[in-house]
């Protein structure tokens, strides 16, 4: 099959093909005879013109064959590989080498819970999207299960680990002959080999004298401890297998008794949310909560496992079997020696061994490494689209799984297939009213977010754990070729990654790697917003949202205040008198909901008007004219009567005329009569751009917080993030300047002023 190679993130073709250090899932093959990816989706449209990429022009005779480490590719794999790999062109005959991080792959805990939710859906082929919301994004009794309950290696531990210490601390030794120079007088035996030495080195002698030498030092031989032999080195492997085993373990499962008490929270927290939200929360959790044995089971098997840990850890210190070789070749099968046959101590560690064996042979994959990295990349896709779904669910723009009560939304029930047609949602209290809102799965394997047919987010699946490497540099620097990169269309990048990853970070980093459409990284404008997501964290769905809601409200207002074209002169007729409509040049500015009175009067100005000017020579045409702004003037007022519906509430203020506050730079601000929040339009003092904000929920001054600190303080009722020393003050989305930092005060904040950077230009400020 030929194929084109995709940059998924820059949405082109790679021209040419990258080289060196690339992430995992970032690169795709597409079918070359299917023209530029996109199909119908708002940015395909604009992709289908342009010059060819390095693999031949567009049109069925493009693409090439291509061969990745030696296997021929075909259309949807990705260019990844557990280590270096190797792109071949086989028509031009030549190879593009490069390497993909192996500790870029996430746990095995969350590769397995992507990959379970992942087949299910799969499963299901052909699919409404409501149908997709009854599978959890969460992970599932499939994986909690085996994880939880108590293993055969669990009793052979206990039953052997006390024979494993007494070895490591008391191990069987033997003797073995050395040479060593030593001084004369602690000779207590030579050899032929001291004679040969003491021949051939003068610097060993002391003096010469008439009948020989009179040496200085000699080389004897003595006999000494020696532990560095098969049985030792076998317990000493296994010591190590055992820690790597136990502690893996034990993170699963201290990760998902984590995940519960989350949980927790999310019940305590529930009655401060809205009822429709405390519902869409209640459903993605309720079949996890309502187990408690699965609560009580992690608890026991989290202290079972520490004790286990810690009983390794004696066993790892530099004086237990000293000189023992731990990285001496083993295999898998032990042979028979007379210690591990006659030998009680060693016998037991043999036993523990084989268990080892048998229960790593149990659990391995027999998948290929590449067919194992393929699949993740595409079940991390899937996933992602999963994820997807809830969180527009969350904000109202899906309607209800199909089998529920009460009837599916539009985009519920439209089939959510890769490739397919777009899915048209719900506007909830988002998007402006009559505005088509539509989620596309492209075939490059990424969600496409439209607003009136225009592409606004793009949302890529990245399958690269850019925290769980362990290492900060490399961290940063994958973190930096992301974030600095500028797609055409706003794009943001979930990636695998937890809380404990994130944490383990410097604060600057912290903010990098969790920098939402709703936080973007400070002086940052590259349009590349990163979101990590985890199977194990419900806030991956809550996150995912806050992000759509800042995008998709941005985009409601991007129009404001809303205008209406029509000649000057009319303008002025028309809002003579009304404090609402403004003449400008171009036409009438509606500035707030008028009353049913002041829209009526300007209705009857613009009927009075018309009838003036029908019996003109082109009347037709100048009555045309004002129908159509009649027809907008009305369409205008509700629109903007829309934005005095409460975000949290959803209930719209009964006098939007009196709600509406504008403002004269084009701003306004509503507050809710039941007191659950205030909103407002802003305009950023340094890209100019206006912006909406919400203060739903008190945030304390001072307090220093990061994505995740989001996630528990405001939960999705975000488009804005509060500064941290003046919660009152906004961040703008769009540049990610903060109000106090601009106007120079904000000094004391190390997310807008870290290493004495420039408030106002975000460079180094100069000595």
């Amino acid at each position: 099959m030929r194929v084109r190679l995709w940059d998924r993130l820059l949405d082109r073709e790679a021209d040419p093909p990258p080289s060196g250090p690339v992430p995992i899932g970032r690169y795709v093959f597409v079918d070359a005879e299917q023209g530029a990816p996109g199909g119908g989706s708002a940015s395909g449209r604009r992709r289908t013109s342009g010059r060819g990429g390095v693999f031949g022009p567009r049109g069925p005779s493009g693409g090439r064959d291509l061969s990745l480490a030696g296997r021929r590719v075909r259309s949807g794999d990705h260019l990844v590989a557990i280590g270096d790999w190797t792109l071949w062109d086989e028509d031009r005959r030549q190879a593009t080498h490069g390497a993909c991080d192996p500790c870029a792959l996430p746990d095995e805990v969350t590769e397995r819970a992507v990959l379970g939710v992942a087949a299910g859906l799969e499963r299901l082929g052909v699919e409404p999207a409501g149908r997709w919301l009854r599978e959890s994004p969460l992970l599932g009794d499939t994986e909690i299960g085996p994880r939880l309950r108590r293993r055969r290696m669990d009793d052979e531990i206990a039953e052997h680990l006390d024979a494993l210490r007494a070895v490591c601390h008391d191990p069987a030794d033997r003797l073995r002959v050395v040479n060593r120079l030593v001084p004369v007088g602690l000779a207590r035996r030579i050899t032929p080999a001291t004679i040969t030495r003491l021949a051939g080195h003068s610097e060993d002698w002391n003096r010469l004298r008439p009948d020989g030498v009179e040496p200085k030092v000699v080389l004897a031989s003595s006999r000494e401890q020696n532990l560095d032999f098969y049985e030792n080195r076998v317990a000493a492997r296994l010591v190590d297998h055992l820690w790597g085993d136990v502690v893996a373990r034990l993170n699963a499962v201290a990760r998902i008794d984590e995940m519960f008490s989350d949980l927790d929270r999310y019940v305590a927290d529930a009655v401060d949310r809205p009822w429709r939200q405390q519902g869409k929360l209640f459903d993605l959790i309720e079949g996890v909560v309502a187990n408690e044995t699965w609560k009580d089971l992690a608890a026991v098997r989290r202290k079972e496992l520490g004790a286990v840990r810690d009983a390794l850890v004696a066993l790892r210190g530099g004086g237990v079997l000293p000189g023992v070789n731990r990285q001496a070749e083993i295999g898998t099968a032990l042979r028979a020696t007379n210690l591990f046959v006659n030998e009680g101590r060693y016998r037991r560690v043999r036993d523990l061994w084989q268990a080892w064996v048998n229960d790593r042979t149990g659990r391995d994959r027999e998948d290929a490494p590449s067919a194992r990295i393929q699949d993740w990349c595409r079940g991390f896709t899937v996933y992602t689209g999963l994820l997807l779904l809830h969180a527009l669910d969350h904000l109202g723009l899906l309607g209800k799984p199909v089998g529920s009560d009460g009837p599916a939304g539009a985009g519920g029930a439209s089939p959510f297939t890769r490739g397919g047609p777009p899915i048209r949602l719900g506007t909830g209290d988002v998007a402006a009213t009559g505005t088509a809102v539509t989620l596309a799965w492209l075939p490059t394997e990424v969600f496409e977010v439209a607003v009136g047919g225009r592409a606004v987010l793009r949302v890529l699946a990245l399958p690269h754990a850019l925290t769980g490497h362990g290492r900060t540099s490399a961290t940063r620097d994958e973190t930096q070729r992301l974030i600095t990169e500028k797609p055409v269309i706003p794009t943001l990048i979930v990636y695998p990654g937890t809380f404990e990853e994130r944490q383990a970070l410097p604060e600057r980093l912290r903010l990098e790697v969790f920098s939402g459409c709703d936080s973007p990284v400070p002086w940052r404008r590259g349009g590349v917003g990163l979101l990590p997501i985890s199977p194990m964290e419900i806030d991956s769905v809550v996150r995912l949202a806050r992000s759509l809601y800042s995008v998709l409200a941005r985009e409601r207002h991007r129009d404001h205040p809303l205008s209406i074209r029509c000649r000057q002169a009319y303008a002025r007729e028309v809002g003579d008198g009304a404090d609402w409509l403004r003449a400008e040049e171009t036409g009438l500015l509606v500035t707030r909901p008028p009353a049913p009175g002041e829209l009526a009067a300007a209705r009857a100005r613009l009927q009075s008007l018309r009838a003036r000017v029908a019996g003109r020579p082109d009347g037709a045409g100048e009555a045309e004219l004002l129908d159509r702004v009649a027809d907008e003037l009305t369409a205008n007022a509700e629109s903007l009567a829309e934005y005095t519906r409460c975000p949290v509430c959803l209930q719209r203020r009964p006098d939007p005329w009196r709600a509406y506050r504008s403002r004269r730079d084009g701003t306004y601000s509503c507050e809710c009569p039941q007191g659950h929040a205030r909103w407002e339009l802003r305009r950023c003092a340094s890209c100019t751009r206006p912006y909406p904000v919400i203060n739903a929920a008190p945030v304390p001054e001072g307090v220093e917080f990061d994505g995740d600190g989001v996630d528990r303080l405001l939960g999705s009722h975000v488009v804005s993030m509060p500064c941290r020393l003046r919660p009152s003050v906004f961040l703008c989305p769009s540049c990610g300047t903060c109000g106090v930092a601009f106007d120079g005060k904000g000094s004391g904040c190390r997310r807008c002023c870290p290493e004495g950077r420039d408030v106002a230009t975000g460079r180094a400020a100069e000595s």
